[in-house]
């Protein structure tokens, strides 16, 4: 028996028309419905602008990341740890662990730049643990242990990558500006020098005409004619034409050769957050483009210890003993503290519990029935 198809692609296809099977599926799979959403696809605003660096504490193990927090199980961070040996590669990511090394902050806008920044630091890992240099004859002395572990420890190389990354090093490096870009920051590093300028002109009028006036009130002061004012203007205003002629030549030709020349090659800014200041000195040196601040920004997890080892403090003493130590000054106090202390001594006399000790011999199933013990003894267990 035929049972009724379901859908409207069933029903088409059991009608009697010339309807071509193909025709209806297109027609039914169609995404002419289907909004792109164009939104969804690419970085995210800001994706890039920083790069953090976190640090394994013990082994020197170094992890780059876009994010401030590391997740415990990601597998996107562990698989920038290499496999050398077995029980060497940590399976999670401890928060205890793993300690923010430093931030790169790069200006709002320059995603693209820190992006490829981090790709040139990864590859630049890379050639770490896989190319030895001159440590190469050192290495194979080791064991696969010993060489894991100095595989591992690439926190002195990281700082030195960053450097040379941050100074242009590498095929590609967006660290260079364009001719565009080089050309747009003359130009507005040249219209801030000229508003400087005038500012400072302004001011040094301002302390001039002061100057002039204190003269004058002085002047009047001592019965001497003021010189006037008008005088000085117009002997102003004949010699400058003649000293700002030829300085106004000059700034058209020094203009016209700088649009026909290129610009010097320059670098983007960035800005260094260290956790200890310490670590930067790993590196040989820092190109100019580079500024260091000791500190992290806020929204970085750090771990914090809280052990009495580490942080060297006792533990704090007990109530009992503060009391013992620190005795009632008044009379009253004294009482209700020895009220007290005879309170808790009652309670914890109550709350002792006797431990007696236990038998060695073992109960049969019928001892712990209530039965005899077990072994060749007759005695009754029971009270």
């Amino acid at each position: 028996m035929n049972s009724t198809p379901a859908s409207l692609v069933g029903i088409l296809d059991s009608l009697a028309i010339g309807v071509f099977r193909t025709s209806i599926r297109q027609a039914h799979t169609q995404t002419r419905f289907r909004r792109k959403k164009y939104n969804l696809t690419g970085f995210t605003p800001g994706h890039g602008e920083n790069i953090y660096i976190f640090n394994h504490i013990e082994n020197g193990m170094v992890i780059y990341s876009h994010e401030p927090i590391l997740k415990r199980d990601s597998q996107k961070y562990l698989s920038q740890i290499p496999f050398t040996v077995k029980k060497q590669k940590p399976p999670v990511i401890r928060a205890d662990y793993w300690q923010p090394l430093c931030m790169i902050e790069f200006g709002p806008g320059q995603g693209v730049v820190g992006r490829n920044v981090f790709q040139k630091l990864r590859e630049f890992r890379t050639l770490h643990e896989l190319e030895w240099g001159w440590q190469a004859d050192e290495f194979k002395k080791l064991n696969r242990y010993e060489r894991g572990k100095r595989i591992h420890d690439q926190k002195p190389n990281t700082v030195a990558d960053i450097a040379a990354v941050l100074a242009g090093a590498g095929r590609g490096n967006l660290m260079w500006m364009s001719e565009k870009q080089a050309r747009v920051l003359e130009a507005a590093e040249a219209a801030a020098a000229k508003a400087a300028a005038k500012v400072a002109a302004k001011e040094a009028e301002e302390k001039a005409a002061a100057a002039r006036a204190a003269e004058a009130a002085n002047a009047v002061e001592s019965g001497k004619a003021a010189p006037s004012t008008t005088q000085e203007q117009t002997t102003q205003e004949q010699a400058t034409p003649a000293s700002v002629a030829p300085e106004t030549q000059t700034t058209t030709v020094a203009a016209v050769k700088a649009k026909s020349e290129k610009p010097a090659r320059r670098l983007h800014k960035a800005t260094i957050y260290w956790s200890n200041d310490a670590d930067l000195y790993w590196a040989r040196d820092w190109s100019d483009n580079v500024e260091h601040e000791v500190g992290l920004p806020d929204g970085i997890k750090v771990w914090r210890w809280q052990t009495r080892e580490i942080m060297g403090h006792e533990d704090e003493e007990g109530p009992e003993v503060m009391a013992e130590e620190n005795p009632a000054e008044n009379g009253e106090q004294g009482q209700e503290g020895g009220d007290a202390g005879k309170f808790a001594e009652g309670e914890a006399k109550e709350a002792e519990v006797v431990v007696e000790p236990k038998s060695d011999s073992k109960k049969s199933w019928l001892g712990w029935l209530g039965g005899r013990k077990g072994g060749s003894g007759s005695q009754d267990v029971r009270p």
